[in-house]
């Protein structure tokens, strides 16, 4: 009884037993004591957040929680209370192991409606993947499952790709998750094949973290093409190699509709890769976030994508300014979106790299800069501080800059700390391990004094004394409750401004319904007015039918008739031809009859002649004479009489073609 007075809720009580069950921890009120203040510490602000995040939890505790949720469920639906709703679960840092997964999944189906759970650094193995597959089959609130974190703990999850095929199975029919960390899983290349079947069946799917599995660039290629659901891809430490991943990423950056988040930290990109990927980089109106920490891209490749930073005269503003309106004809040309830069641990020590990068500053939507562990010196921090000095330039968006581990002396901080003293948007600073000098600290503390704006500067591990940095944090508090002051007046600013705008659309929304009404009047007319044209019309293309009918029988017997003319047209051409050829010849006929005719004339004459001569001559011979001279008068009767009937049949022929014609 002593125990349970410790823990004001009875859920914590049981989880304590589980714990003690599963560690062998003696029970102690001294150690029951200091399990609360654990999980107080890390419950309690949230209700719908149940966070139970290295406290040695294990199948015992996991499986008396849930009994104890089942209890108390009960209790309240017998009671009528209100009941205890928890929709993210952290059971993070704890020694589950693949055997408690079944203690997990029925602490889901007790709290009912979770959709996060986080499972990272609990020594999963292929078996509790398989458990969490079966479990993702049927459950239908989960949108984010985390089996991963960034930093790699002890008893990291190393599902392998047996264990991710499980989990692939196991969404096949799951279009609810949206988040899946996979972190330090032990996933190889072969795993690249089951995350684009993965990406394929889940579209739902829109973050996914890959961070410290050896996947390699065949991998990573493998599904590359069917990631441009997402929005958020991790894949630091993948082992990745920039000339074989080139295309595929570049393809994914214009294809991408979706992609605000993109790491590629830790990976060997190199310098020739990065000028191609920049561009795409720049052209990807969605990506928000890159992160090409420690990627080797040496300074010709920082130079590239700094080169591309630049926005547009007119699509973004910059420190505080709003755009110029752009027509809405006028087609808007890609910029680079980007408002977070990862540079560290990049090697950048050439000065041209950095005038570069400060050059573009001014001109870039960044409000995110990280130059951790670079060698830039003073010099660089000179370059950078001129690019957030007002007094040199318009402004910039910058509001958190990183440069720990950079080299950096008390010179360039202070020169620095006075570049952007008047500058409202930069809020961050952050300078922690680099070589500030004891001495400097009241010039510091002078130059912090000085700015407004400033809420946060971080410079442990400088050798600065732990006075001067609580001091400093004092000035940042009091810039951060100004602002908080200042937010309220800005705030109420706006609120009356959105108030008369609420007004004018109050005054919109009137005029809009009073012209819908009458649109909806005139609609109406409309559709009697349409109605009726119909009714006529349908009459009217009753009759209009029917004389197209009879229009076309016509034109069907027309076409009929122009064809039996052309027949005939044909047929008298050939039979004008025909008679042509005859009539020539019967002329050529007479013509050569006539000509026998006038020989037979002749010859009569000449025998007349000689019958007269011989008559004088031979009268003996008169009398045969006188007989020949019948017969020839015969033979020019049968002459005459043939050529009078060949006139007639010649007369007859010209008035028949008369006729025809």
């Amino acid at each position: 009884m002593a125990l349970e007075k410790v823990f004001e809720d009875p859920l914590w009580s049981e989880i304590y037993y589980g714990r003690a069950y599963d560690t062998g921890e003696r029970l102690s009120v001294t150690s029951a004591q200091t399990f609360r203040d654990a999980l107080a510490s890390q419950n309690g602000r949230v209700p719908t957040v149940l966070s139970l995040s290295n406290v040695q939890l294990g199948v015992n505790a996991v499986a008396r929680l849930a009994g104890a949720v089942e209890k108390e469920r009960d209790a309240e639906e017998t009671a009528g209370g209100a009941k205890r709703q928890f929709r993210r679960v952290d059971l993070s840092g704890n020694m589950i192991g693949d055997f408690g997964i079944h203690a997990v999944r029925a602490l889901l189906a007790k709290l009912r409606g979770v959709k996060s759970l986080n499972l990272a650094n609990n020594g999963l193995g292929e078996d509790g993947a398989r458990e969490l597959g079966e479990e993702l089959q049927t459950n239908r609130d989960l949108e984010a499952l985390q089996l991963g974190e960034r930093e790699k703990g002890l008893k990291a999850n190393a599902i392998g790709n047996r264990g991710l095929e499980h989990l692939t199975e196991g969404l096949r029919e799951t279009y609810t998750l949206q988040s899946l960390s996979l972190c330090h899983n032990n996933i190889t290349e072969a795993g690249g094949e089951m995350i684009s079947r993965l990406l394929r069946q889940t579209p739902s799917i829109a973050v996914l973290d890959l961070t410290g599995n050896q996947l390699n660039s065949d991998g990573v290629i493998a599904f590359l093409p069917y990631a441009s659901q997402l929005r958020v891809l991790d894949l630091s430490s993948t082992g990745i190699y920039g000339p074989a991943i080139e295309k595929a990423l570049c393809y994914l950056l214009r294809e991408t509709r979706a992609l605000a988040n993109l790491s590629l930290a830790k990976n060997q990109i190199e310098a020739k890769p990065m000028r191609r990927i920049a561009k795409c980089v720049a052209e990807c109106a969605t990506l928000e976030v890159l992160s090409m920490e420690g990627t080797k891209i040496e300074a010709s490749g920082v130079a590239a994508l700094c080169g591309h930073l630049a926005v547009p005269e007119g699509v973004a503003g910059v420190a505080g300014v709003s755009p110029e309106p752009q027509s809405a004809a006028t087609p808007t040309q890609p910029h680079c979106a980007l408002t977070s830069l990862d540079l560290s641990d990049l090697a950048i020590t050439d000065r041209s790299t950095l005038c570069t990068l400060a050059a573009a500053l001014p001109h870039s939507a960044l409000t995110t800069l990280k130059l951790n562990r670079n060698a830039i010196a003073d010099a660089g921090c000179r370059e950078i501080a001129m690019a957030l000095d007002l007094s040199q330039h318009l402004g910039t968006p910058l509001r958190v800059l990183e440069m720990s581990s950079c080299r950096l002396t008390e010179v360039g901080v202070l020169h620095l700390l006075v570049c952007v003293q008047d500058n409202p948007t930069f809020r961050v600073l952050r300078l922690a391990d680099n070589f500030l000098s004891a001495n400097c600290e009241a010039e510091l503390l002078e130059a912090v004094n000085q700015n407004e704006h400033l809420q946060e500067l971080r410079l442990t591990g400088c050798r600065i004394s732990h006075s001067c940095l609580g001091r400093i944090a004092k000035v940042c508090q009091r810039n951060v409750r100004k602002a908080a002051a200042e937010e309220p007046a800005r705030l109420k600013v706006e609120i009356n401004r959105l108030s008369q705008q609420q007004e004018k659309l109050r005054e919109l929304e009137a005029e809009i319904a009073s012209e819908e009404q009458h649109i909806t009047a005139s609609e109406l007319r409309r559709f009697e007015l349409e109605t009726q044209q119909k009714r006529l019309q349908g009459g009217e293309t009753a009759k209009c039918n029917q004389l197209e009918k009879t229009v076309d029988a016509e034109l069907k017997s027309l076409a009929t008739q122009r064809s039996v003319l052309k027949q005939q047209k044909e047929m008298l051409a050939t039979a004008t031809t025909a008679y042509d050829e005859q009539l020539t010849a019967l002329k050529k006929e007479v013509q050569k009859e006539e000509e026998r005719l006038s020989g037979l004339q002749q010859k009569a004459k000449a025998a007349e002649a000689t019958f007269d001569k011989r008559k004088q001559d031979h009268p003996n011979e008169m009398a045969s004479s006188r007989e020949r001279l019948k017969d020839i008068e015969q033979q020019d009767a049968d002459f005459q009489e043939r050529a009078t009937e060949y006139r007639q049949d010649l007369r007859q022929r010209q008035e028949a073609e008369g006729a025809r014609a």
